[in-house]
């Protein structure tokens, strides 16, 4: 199946530039293999993966994940699958260590309104 693709160089710039490409790219693994061969297929999944992962990786460190954290995170992960997610919990405590000390006591008192209406958990 062909492709067609808008692809710009310098963006924005003065000097903007762009073309209308076409690509096959075939329908399924199995034309893709008749067409690309296999060993081409695996090649570019490969590389694909390694991107991704050390992409994964990056931003669990980025996001204060621990090295050893990282390290068994990704000794499970898989492509195509997100990584491991934050709680609900992990992201209420990032929120909160970024606000200003006016904005913790406002979600202070949030958090004791709702927790005095039966809406936490005992």
């Amino acid at each position: 199946m062909k492709e067609e693709i808008l692809v710009k160089a310098n963006e924005g710039k003065p000097n903007e530039v762009s073309a209308t490409i076409r690509i096959n790219i075939p329908d399924t693994l199995e034309d893709m293999a008749k067409e690309w061969g296999k060993e081409l297929i695996y090649i570019k999944l490969k590389q694909k993966a390694h991107i991704d992962g050390v992409n994964c990786a990056r931003t669990m460190l980025v996001n204060g994940k621990k090295p050893n954290e990282v390290a068994d995170a990704m000794a499970v992960w898989k492509p195509g699958v997100a990584g491991p997610k934050k709680s609900p919990v992990e992201k209420a405590t990032a929120a909160i260590a970024n606000m200003t000390p006016q904005q913790k006591q406002e979600m202070l008192a949030k958090l004791k309104d709702l927790l005095g209406q039966g809406g936490g958990k005992k």
